[in-house]
């Protein structure tokens, strides 16, 4: 690899030989990379920085159209490149995303990252859907995710779902096949705010890569198995690193088109030394792999193919070696001596150089590894620092490199590659001699060779470059070869304590489980306009927890737990007076549910139990109140009513402002006869000053003979000054006759002032005859009360009637202050006096809660009533129970015995021992009757009771029953 020359120049002497020597001789033979190299090449003070290679991990989304073709090799998590949104469904609440996985076919996609926790995917349905298993976001139980595959197959067919779904159609089709791309589709299902989901997934991807060429299990090049080269189908996944090196050198092809590596041909890549490195890495070290790597290989803008081998190298800790003859990696292992040189072996008069030492800027005891950690979501992590002490001692300062193994995943891979790297950088010695060319067969690139020096001493080298000289005048041809210092205690397991940083363990934040301090305090509320409501003041301490956008407060009657109340407030709120759907002393409970923005899953709070106060008693005063609300307003639309009239008459009239410019614009239309009169008449005015605007325009349409006049008027008005603003549209009409008139108005009204906001429409009727006057009028307004919006509707009628259409009857109607109702359900109601017919009942006076009963009985029956438990804490439930029949002594008895048992917890508890006859006595036929009063405990929801006839006797007509009646305290 020519493109490496000037890195390696700069880390090391015996490597800047290499680069002279390559502008003497065509011949090129060398180490592009060693393996004691990498830690000066990341070293703190290197000279020059290594480029950005590449690494298992991709976590954050990529967009666009400019972004490189990727491999996977090995195991990598990856956030995806995404292509395509696609929205659905009601409101647009269901969201399909695709997210591009590889350029190149892929094995699997275990498992995803969602809401902080790996989710393992299994089980799909028959569409391909995983569902990704959760534990929902806030308000939720589960959110609604799913994810679906494509491996990147050549063959494969457009998803069915996309093309079904895509809006507008036709935007995915069928021709959207992705051939030779593996892809991930996400669907997600939105909810409201507070609610669950509020915004499409965002997920993680852990994608097992690609299937790799491995030429050790292919019979026709010497392996063994059934892997070939131009039979992808028969391709296995791998994660050896110098599998993943030579697929590299080779090419990943989708068809005839190379996606990501160099496309060297299979002769340039000798099957002995690739086999040798690839063996090596499959050895068992301290139980795992000697070399294992994870890494996306790319190819395209900010990627080349040292960017993609650099990572692949330095997990191996490898070297790499390119000959005239081919290229190969030389794995980190310890090697065979293959040949041992003598000062006798050195040609006399040739440039001999040897340096002892590195430069103080190659010299390192200290590396700080970081890997990638699968169990942390593929985030980059750092290892134990491993420090040479003697050499810290050494060198008398701290000489680092941070080393980032972006192709490593497993933590103990990294100790033994940070060892290898500060170890092989402390054998400094470097030389370049010229030996006799009978070493030409054995000393090789990468080889070790043993240099016996009477002055340097025996030390064990590498070889890093290999030169012919010109033939001698014997013919023959001199080796000058660059070495550098190695051993094999570089790649020995570490032996020496290292000082690992010390890992403080950050717990998660302390999130709010529920409001602190939460109280429920019954009180009575004054209503608007009068009379009282009963209430409750909810409190809670005030929230500092970030994570809470707001508080969902629910709230229901004991007696029907399904009827439930629901209000929503921000995290500011600290205090919530609740009076909506609370009914006077009435037994409820609450609890609240934190709504969070993060994620999260949070539970409702526990139960709070509250009574409310008596409130609203005076049923007269709370209504005459309500009328005289309502009354207020229709005095309110009768003087606006007044006031248009007023204004129609003085139409034509410029409105000015103090200040102010204006237009004015008038058209007329008119004309008379005698008496009569016709005419139609617009106004338009706009008026504007530094403060305030104005727009009006008023359309009037009049007919008239002598005093009898009809009008109809349209009225339209905008306004806004530091008040506030003002919309408004009035429309009138008005006939009179004779003395009579009849007028109608319909005014639709927008306020927003600083008090707050309110829209009404009304509409109001007029009309008198001889001496009777009556109006009639409705209206419907939102308006702001004390700071909270209230919404309303008013009727001022004689009459108010509601008919379904169907019957000839009103099914509702308000006569003379009497509400009159055909069939009315009614699920609870509050009655302080009760007519039945012509018969007054007195309060208090109906009690009767249920009742069971049973005829013609058998010799024992079970009597059971479901009566729920008392609404009213000052009240208790009581049971009647009652036994008759007759008895015809038939057997000469001498006693015969009737029972009444409680037996509602599962024990019978005798109530009642009645005896019908003794001592033989014939109580032919008479009817025998007993019966008992149980007061009912107060947790009880249902109560089982058991009669016994007697045995012996013959019984006429047995009867029994249970009334349930509620009792007060």
């Amino acid at each position: 690899m020519p493109f490496l020359a000037p890195i390696a120049a700069a880390i090391s002497a015996g490597i800047a030989s290499v680069t002279a020597w390559l502008s003497s001789t065509s011949i090129l033979a060398g180490l592009a990379k060693t393996a004691f190299a990498i830690a000066a090449s990341y070293a703190v003070n290197a000279l020059f920085k290594p480029k950005t290679p590449s690494t298992s991990a991709q976590v954050e989304t990529e967009f666009g159209a400019n972004i490189p073709r990727t491999v996977v090799l090995g195991t990598c998590g990856m956030a995806g490149h995404h292509v395509y949104r696609n929205n659905f469904g009601a409101g647009g609440r269901k969201f399909t995303d695709v997210y591009v996985l590889s350029s190149f076919c892929i094995t699997a996609v275990p498992r995803v990252k969602y809401n902080g926790k790996w989710r393992v995917l299994a089980n799909p349905d028959a569409r391909g859907w995983y569902d990704v298993p959760n534990e929902g976001t806030s308000g939720d139980s589960h959110d609604t995710v799913r994810v679906k595959f494509y491996y990147g197959s050549l063959d494969q067919q457009a998803d069915i779902d996309l093309v079904e779904t895509s809006r507008p159609a036709g935007r995915w089709t069928a021709a959207h096949r992705g051939a030779g791309v593996a892809y991930a589709i996400v669907y997600s299902q939105l909810n409201k705010t507070g609610q669950g989901m509020t915004s499409p997934a965002q997920l993680l991807f852990e994608v097992k890569g690609a299937p790799l060429y491995d030429w050790r299990k292919d019979s026709t090049v010497g392996g063994s198995g059934s892997h070939r080269w131009n039979d992808q189908s028969t391709w296995e996944y791998s994660d050896n690193p110098f599998v993943h090196a030579y697929n590299l050198e080779r090419g990943f092809f989708n068809g005839s088109q190379l996606m990501v590596g160099k496309g060297v041909r299979a002769s340039r890549l000798p099957l002995s030394e690739w086999t040798q490195a690839a063996n090596i890495a499959d050895e068992i070290v301290d139980g795992y792999y000697r070399y294992r790597s994870h890494m996306i290989a790319k190819d395209g803008p900010g990627a080349n193919h040292d960017s993609n081998l650099q990572p692949l190298l330095e997990a191996a800790c490898a070297s790499w070696v390119e000959r005239v003859d081919g290229e190969f990696p030389i794995a980190g292992a310890p090697q065979a001596i293959v040949a041992t040189i003598t000062d006798d072996d050195i040609k006399v008069g040739a440039p001999k150089r040897f340096t002892a030492k590195r430069k103080r800027t190659e010299l390192i005891n200290t590396v700080a590894a970081s890997y990638v950690s699968p169990d942390d979501f593929y985030e980059t992590k750092d290892a134990a620092t491993r420090i040479d002490q003697s050499a810290l001692a050494e060198d008398r300062e701290t000489l680092a490199s941070a080393i980032p193994y972006g192709a490593v995943t497993n933590v103990k891979q990294v100790d033994r590659l940070a060892d290898i790297a500060i170890r092989g950088a402390r054998f400094q010695a470097s030389a370049e001699i010229t030996i006799h060319p009978r070493f030409l067969d054995v000393v090789k690139e990468g080889r070790w060779i043993t240099w016996a020096s009477a002055k340097h001493g025996t030390r064990t080298y590498q070889v890093l470059t290999r030169t012919l000289g010109p033939h001698n005048s014997d013919g023959v041809r001199d080796i000058t070869v660059a070495l550098q210092e190695i051993s094999n205690g570089v790649f020995d397991p570490t032996a020496y304590v290292t000082n690992p940083p010390v890992i403080i363990v950050v717990p998660p934040p302390e999130y709010l489980a529920e409001v602190q301090n939460f109280t429920a305090t019954p009180n009575v509320v004054e209503a608007e306009g009068g009379g009282l409501l009963p209430g409750v003041r909810l409190s809670w301490d005030a929230i500092e927890d970030i994570s809470v956008a707001g508080v969902l407060i629910e709230y229901w009657p004991l007696a029907n737990p399904t009827q439930v109340f629901t209000k929503t407030v921000s995290s500011d709120v600290t205090v919530v007076q609740i009076v909506e759907g609370l009914t006077s002393e009435t037994d409820w409970r609450v609890r609240t549910t934190l709504i969070v923005d993060n994620g999260r899953s949070v539970a409702p709070s526990g139960v709070t139990s509250f009574r409310t106060l008596a409130a609203g008693g005076d049923f007269i005063a709370d209504l005459e109140h309500l009328g005289k609300d309502v009354k207020d307003v229709f005095k309110t639309i009768t003087q606006a009513r007044n006031e248009f009239m007023q204004r129609l008459e003085q139409v034509g009239q410029a409105v000015t402002l103090e200040g102010a410019v204006s237009q004015f614009d008038r058209e007329q239309m008119r004309v008379d006869m005698g008496e009569a009169f016709a005419a139609i008449e617009t106004t338009k005015t706009v008026v504007a000053s530094a403060t305030e605007a104005l727009a009006q325009q008023v359309t009037t349409v009049s007919a008239g003979v002598a005093d009898n006049t009809a009008k109809i008027a349209l009225e339209e008005l905008a306004r806004v000054n530091s008040d506030g603003a003002l919309a408004s549209q009035i429309s009138g009409v008005s006939a009179t006759f004779n003395g009579m008139f009849a007028d109608g108005l319909v005014m639709f009204q927008a306020v927003a002032a600083p008090a707050g906001v309110s829209v009404r429409f009304s509409i109001m009727l007029r009309a008198n005859l001889a001496q009777s006057f009556i109006e009639s009028g409705m209206y419907i307004q939102i308006r702001t009360v004390s700071g909270v919006l209230k919404s309303e509707v008013g009727f001022l009628a004689d009459k108010f009637v509601v008919v379904d259409g169907a019957n000839t009857y009103a099914v509702l109607a308000i006569e003379n202050g009497q509400v009159k109702i055909i069939n009315a359900k009614i699920s609870q109601a509050q009655i302080d006096n009760l007519v039945v017919g012509t018969s007054n009942i007195e309060p208090g006076a109906i009690n009767f809660i249920a009742s069971s009963s049973t005829v013609n009985a058998s010799r024992y029956v079970d009597l059971i009533v479901n009566h729920g438990i008392p609404a009213a804490e000052q009240s208790t439930y009581v049971a009647r129970i009652e036994m008759r029949c007759g008895l015809f002594n038939s057997g000469g008895q001498t006693q015969s015995v009737m029972y009444i048992d409680d037996i509602s917890t599962g024990s019978a508890v005798r109530l009642v021992s009645h005896v019908a006859f003794s001592n033989g006595i014939a109580n032919v036929g008479a009817p025998q009757f007993t019966w008992v009063m149980l007061n009912i405990p107060r947790d009880r929801t249902t109560t089982t009771i058991r009669v016994q006839f007697p045995e012996a006797a013959t019984l006429v007509t047995p009867q029994a029953a249970m009334t349930i009646f509620k009792q007060a305290q």
